[in-house]
């Protein structure tokens, strides 16, 4: 499956849109992604497409049109509320402050998954972590290192000021945040990211489109709305009072936005669901069929499956870990399951309602097109060698015996 990303970069639009872009792609690397990267302003190609993830405040709306008709599934980044987008598009404003979208909030701030660590280095009294952005703030940076007091030992990151860090990954920056005791940064990702690791803060507002992320966070830590007018004394008082800091978790809802925009892309039929969004009254359809005595039999632990058991088993369900259940006439009438163990590959599992006929046929075809769209290649299972049904159904759909074990067999499928 491809994603494409359209993003504006570079030293007029700074780093935001990038960074966001690139943490995305970091809570999805465990998905079989293609990745292709369109740095706006640029000509946009009106094609097929998988996936689209947006990050843009010049794009008109007419393109978000057309992407949303051309692609299975389109995210769209926006912080200011712009515009009226695409309806069956996924809008995420990723700012602390709330917005008119549904996925808004602190819980759907996008920082990269480092971020959510435990301390990556120790903490050093008076030193101070410094950044501004990707755009060119070299006169602010100068005039806040001519306000520090003299025990302070700064760490600048910036792309354009001398002796300064740049391009760090996302680990490094944590970790050298992680280090310094106090933090003046802009509004954007970075301020999101000092917030993180409870750090003493002072924010400086350089550009319109950060006041209503600061405006959310007044009376939280100290923030200077209009830093080209005599900065030098602003901070020189700000330093001398006693700072305190400041912590939020952020993005507990994000996975599970995006692994709703990613099954999106599987273009699924209506008669698939999958685990994840199945309601209360449908999870207990699906232990029902896992509870029947001849499924029990037939699996690697026969014993009976509580309510409690199925629904921690659902919630330990990981990105690598494809449950579908599979419908007919709003009924569920069995369960299929691809796992993946390693790139291109994956463990299958299929059961079903024991009452009807052909339905394996049915999960099982569905599973191979889901797993090409996934770029699977290579399809495995292990099944118990008293399941001599089971044996004979994956031998009639072509699967081989790679592997005999005392009380099972390995079969293999190359699709």
């Amino acid at each position: 499956m491809k994603i494409d990303i359209f993003c504006e970069s570079g030293e007029v639009y700074g780093l935001g849109h990038l960074r966001r872009c690139e943490n995305l792609i970091a809570y999805l690397a465990s998905y079989p992604f293609e990745v292709n990267f369109h740095s706006l302003p640029c000509e946009i190609e009106i094609k097929e497409y998988d996936l689209v993830i947006i990050d843009s405040y010049i794009t008109p709306k007419e393109t978000y049109d057309l992407l949303s008709q051309h692609s299975k599934a389109l995210l769209c980044l926006d912080d200011l509320s712009l515009m009226s987008y695409p309806k069956n598009s996924f809008v995420l404003s990723s700012t602390f402050a709330k917005s008119k979208f549904r996925f808004s909030g602190k819980d759907y701030t996008i920082l990269n998954p480092i971020f959510s660590s435990p301390p990556l280095s120790q903490e050093r009294k008076n030193h101070i972590f410094i950044t501004l952005g990707g755009s060119n703030q070299n006169a602010l940076l100068n005039q806040i290192l001519s306000s520090l007091p003299k025990h302070f030992t700064p760490h600048i990151l910036s792309p354009t000021f001398p002796r300064a860090y740049a391009n760090l990954s996302p680990q490094e920056i944590c970790s050298l945040i992680d280090s310094c005791e106090f933090v003046i940064c802009s509004g954007g990702g970075s301020l999101n990211e000092a917030i993180s690791r409870n750090k003493k803060i002072i924010a400086l507002c350089i550009a319109p489109n950060q006041k209503k992320q600061l405006n959310a966070y007044k009376g939280k830590f100290p923030i200077i709305f209009n830093p080209f007018e005599n900065l030098d004394c602003k901070l020189h008082s700000l330093l001398s009072t006693h700072l305190r800091p400041f912590h939020l978790s952020f993005g507990s809802k994000l996975p599970s936005l995006l692994r709703a925009f990613f099954y999106r892309g599987l273009g699924l039929p209506t008669f698939i669901k999958p685990f994840f969004a199945l309601n209360t009254q449908e999870k207990k359809a699906v232990l029902v069929l896992r509870n029947q005595k001849q499924v029990r039999e037939a699996s690697f632990n026969p014993s009976l499956i509580s309510y409690e058991q199925h629904l921690k088993f659902i919630d330990s369900l990981s990105w690598n870990d494809f449950y579908f259940a599979f419908f007919q006439n709003r009924s569920i009438i069995g369960v299929g399951s691809l796992k993946i163990t390693q790139p291109q590959k994956a463990t299958l599992g299929i059961y079903k309602d024991l009452k009807l006929q052909g339905i394996g046929d049915q999960i099982l075809t569905s599973l191979f097109q889901i797993a090409k769209k996934l770029q699977i290649t290579t399809l495995h299972l292990e099944v118990l060698r008293t399941n001599t049904r089971a044996v004979r159904f994956y031998e009639k759909h072509h699967f081989n015996i790679t592997e005999e074990k005392e009380k099972s067999l390995c079969m293999q499928k190359k699709i």
